[in-house]
């Protein structure tokens, strides 16, 4: 792969000239929507580009408050988030990666843009909001320089962050986020790279439910964890809190008491865990907080 990503390079690389112009972003130089919503106009195979999608690339949407704190499983109408995409690879040589991502009204109307990508938080100036698409009427975001992924032992893992706002309606009950990203092997060549896509569902609350106090502190880690999961509370009320994990399904994999005194530490065992994405909940006499994790 060249310096810059070529995500969704149209050419092989004979001329530098020709896959220069994919550097910043597949969108932003006519190569059009690839995330997979309706509109899109292929994936990184089409055109002589990369290669099919594989699974040794996963793409993972985390929700976040605008804090960036907490995790949330469901969005506010009209409330401004952190959307977080995690990229992972299990082929450890894969050194950096590009994207897209987009936001879509869950109605059967794919091409109908649900809430919108605000601009970029401070500090990140690698991605760019396109909007104009040929065939597709949808805010694109995507890279515009190559993003790095961090090797470990068993991984190379990436993050992008991104600010989004609700929809502020009541008629929309879900969003989609529609996502690509493409591992690459940075070996100048568009060959021997992972593309994948991802689709992630978040709902619209619908309740009232109490928060937690803010003033408590949270912290679950490692997020993205492996074989276990540290969880700790501080400036805590007293009393007695409900710890569950739930998977995306629901399912409860994990409930306990927890008899707190101001501060609280526990650890989950994780290993037998499926990968994928994890709701931890923490809630006491009906207020409660939920916050998104990922096992890898």
């Amino acid at each position: 792969m060249k310096k810059r990503i070529l995500l969704f390079t149209c050419s092989a690389f004979l001329f530098a000239g020709i896959t220069m112009s994919y550097n910043g972003g597949p969108a932003a130089n006519g190569q059009g929507n690839r995330t997979g919503s309706q509109g899109s106009t292929a994936n990184c195979s089409t055109g002589g580009c990369h290669s099919a999608n594989t699974p040794t690339t996963t793409d993972t949407v985390l929700f976040y408050l605008a804090n960036g704190i907490t995790g949330t499983t469901s969005w506010m109408p009209g409330q401004s988030y952190k959307i977080r995409l995690l990229v992972t690879s299990t082929n450890t040589a894969y050194a950096k990666f590009g994207f897209q991502m987009t936001s879509v009204c869950d109605s059967g109307a794919f091409q109908v843009q649900a809430g919108t990508f605000t601009g970029l938080p401070a500090g990140n100036v690698d991605d760019q909001i396109v909007t104009g698409v040929t065939g597709s009427p949808l805010q694109i975001v995507e890279h515009t320089f190559r993003q790095e992924m961090t090797p470990s032992i068993t991984k190379s893992t990436g993050t992008v962050t991104l600010n989004w706002t609700a929809p502020n309606t009541d008629t929309i009950d879900t969003v989609k986020f529609y996502v690509i990203a493409n591992a690459v092997n940075f070996d100048l060549a568009n060959t021997g790279d992972s593309p994948n896509n991802a689709m992630w569902t978040f709902t619209r609350n619908t309740t009232s439910v109490q928060a937690l106090n803010a003033d408590i502190k949270t912290d679950i880690y490692p997020n993205p964890m492996s074989d276990r999961l540290n969880i700790s509370m501080k400036n805590a009320e007293n009393g007695v809190y409900s710890i569950k994990v739930f998977d995306m399904n629901g399912k409860v994999v994990a409930n306990q008491t927890a008899t707190v005194n101001k501060t609280y530490q526990t650890t989950i065992n994780t290993a037998a865990w499926a990968n994928g994405m994890y709701h931890v909940q923490l809630k006491k006499d009906g207020a409660q907080r939920t916050i998104a994790v990922v096992k890898q």
